[in-house]
């Protein structure tokens, strides 16, 4: 499609001078030029003749003298050399490192664009909120006195195949404030009284990450969890229990969910 930006050699609104003659240029017309040719990008000057902006990238000035296209040409190749840094693109994975002041990356992945000002990329627009949903069901795994991950060999949702089903670990994909929360079912029949957690961390261990119950009186036994963490990508999530009975509890269902609020 061709963008056309006639030139109106009647119109009096302002005039251009010079020694071969008077043409009369309208104001608009000439911004609006311009602005096509910022609106695509770096363009090519050597062309001005036909008063039109074209798919093809050209500023042309039609009924211009000789002089007049010289120096229109001059602006357009002012404009055309500073038209300001093209925006890389690709997975939050391959962009590449801080350093160069005045960049710009666009994640495909996360629907973001990024700032380099020298240091640190910075979150300036855009956001895909992830998802990611990670269960087991009859697969009676027993935990017993140790801090064990909990195997989650079926995945529900995980838009960008973070969880390794291998190891049963979420890799943080961004910087950013997550949301995470399991369940877990538990055998019935375990005396009451015996303590047990359930936690998700980058670790299998005890701490203000990791919550502890204790077995109720009644037949059935389950654990809730909830963490809101900052995590850094790269980070390895783990579902993980523990059960202070000798003879273990055994988990008949199990679910992790990690949900991304808000990058850094």
């Amino acid at each position: 499609m061709a963008f056309r930006n006639r030139i109106n050699t009647r119109h009096p609104r302002q005039k251009y001078r010079n020694r071969r003659g008077e043409v009369r240029v309208i104001i608009e017309d000439y911004t609006n030029a311009i602005n096509r040719l910022n609106h695509t990008g770096r363009q090519s000057a050597n062309t001005i003749a036909d008063g039109t902006v074209t798919d093809a990238a050209y500023l042309r000035i039609k009924n211009l003298s000789s002089d007049a296209q010289s120096q229109f040409a001059a602006i357009a190749a002012q404009i055309a050399a500073n038209a300001g840094p093209a925006i890389a693109s690709g997975t939050l994975a391959n962009r590449p490192a801080p350093g160069t002041v005045g960049r710009y990356f666009l994640a495909t992945d996360f629907n973001q664009l990024f700032y380099d000002n020298g240091a640190e990329w910075k979150s300036i627009g855009g956001h895909r909120q992830t998802f990611a949903k990670m269960r087991q069901s009859a697969v009676a795994q027993n935990i017993a006195q140790a801090f064990t991950t909990i195997i989650l060999p079926t995945v529900d949702d995980d838009p960008g195949a973070n969880f390794t089903t291998a190891t049963s670990t979420y890799t943080v994909p961004t910087d950013g404030i997550y949301l995470c929360n399991a369940r877990v079912r538990y055998h019935d029949l375990v005396p009451q009284g015996i303590s047990y957690g359930l936690g998700i961390n980058t670790s299998n261990l005890d701490g203000t990450f990791f919550q502890w119950y204790l077995t109720n009186p009644l037949y059935r036994q389950g654990a809730s969890y909830l963490r809101i963490a900052n995590l850094t990508t790269g980070d390895q999530l783990r579902l993980y229990s523990y059960f202070d009975y000798s003879s273990g509890g055994t988990i008949f269902n199990a679910e992790m969910n990690v949900f991304l609020l808000a990058q850094n």
